[in-house]
C-alpha cells in the first residue's frame, strides 16, 4: 500500500503542475456580471483540454487506488475501500485543481453522486447522444449561475462488472451481500459493458479573465 500511495502523490504533483500551466491561460470573453456569457471557441477549447486533463488525472487516482485494493484483498476489501477512500480521493483532487470535481448518476451507489437539476439535464444530453449518434462526447458549457462545466461520459468497462454487472453472474452473492450492506440503498448494478454509467461534471469556481 505505500508503493500505491507513493504513487498517488506523484499524480498529485503532476495535476498540480498542469493545473498551474492551465490557469497561466487568459480568458477574456468571460465575465462575472449577471449577464448571459457568450464562450468563444478558444475558451471553450482550452477548459475542454483542461476537463479532460482533471477527469483523466481522478479516474487514474481513483483506478489505481482500487487495484491496489483488488490486489490485496479481493474484490470484497475493495468494495469496503471504495466506500471509505473514494469520496476523500475526490475531494484531493478538488482541492488540487481548485475545481468542483462529482461524479454523477442517476444509477447511483453513494447518494452523494445523485444528480441535481442541471446534472440531470446533462445526463440526459449524454443519453440521446449515445441514442442518436452511437456516441457521447465530451462538453463544456454554462450552468444556471454562469459557471463554466466541463462534462464526460463515463462508461462500464469490462473490469466494472464485478462490481457493477448482473448479480448472479458478474457479481457474486457474497459480495452483493457487502454492497448491500454498505450501500443499502445501491442502484448501480445490473449493467453490461459500454453502458452509461453516469458522468465526470468538473464546475470551474473560479476563471481568470
Amino acid at each position: 500500500m505505500n508503493k500505491i500511495f507513493a504513487g498517488f502523490l506523484v499524480v498529485l504533483f503532476l495535476m498540480a503542475t498542469m493545473s498551474a500551466c492551465f490557469s497561466d491561460r487568459k480568458n477574456e470573453n468571460l465575465s462575472t456580471d449577471n449577464e448571459v456569457l457568450v464562450l468563444s471557441d478558444s475558451i471553450v477549447n482550452v477548459y475542454r483540454e483542461q476537463g479532460r486533463f482533471i477527469a483523466k488525472s481522478s479516474f487514474q487516482a481513483l483506478s489505481s487506488q482500487l487495484t491496489g485494493a483488488i490486489q490485496t484483498g479481493g474484490i470484497s476489501y475493495a468494495v469496503s475501500f471504495c466506500n471509505i477512500e473514494a469520496v476523500p480521493i475526490i475531494d484531493s483532487m478538488t482541492a488540487a485543481f481548485n475545481a468542483d470535481i462529482k461524479r454523477v448518476s442517476e444509477k447511483n451507489r453513494n447518494p452523494d453522486n445523485s444528480p441535481d437539476a442541471f446534472e440531470e439535464m446533462l445526463l440526459d444530453l449524454f443519453d440521446q447522444n449515445l441514442k442518436n449518434s452511437g456516441k457521447a462526447n465530451d462538453t463544456v458549457l454554462l450552468d444556471l449561475n454562469n459557471k463554466l462545466v466541463y462534462a464526460a461520459p463515463i462508461h462500464i468497462a469490462p473490469q466494472c462488472l464485478q462490481c457493477h454487472g448482473l448479480i448472479g453472474a458478474d457479481i457474486s452473492d457474497e459480495n452483493n451481500s457487502i454492497i448491500k450492506k454498505l450501500y443499502p440503498d445501491d442502484k448501480a448494478t445490473g449493467y453490461v459493458s459500454g453502458d452509461l454509467r453516469g458522468i465526470w461534471r468538473i464546475r470551474f469556481e473560479s476563471i481568470e479573465k
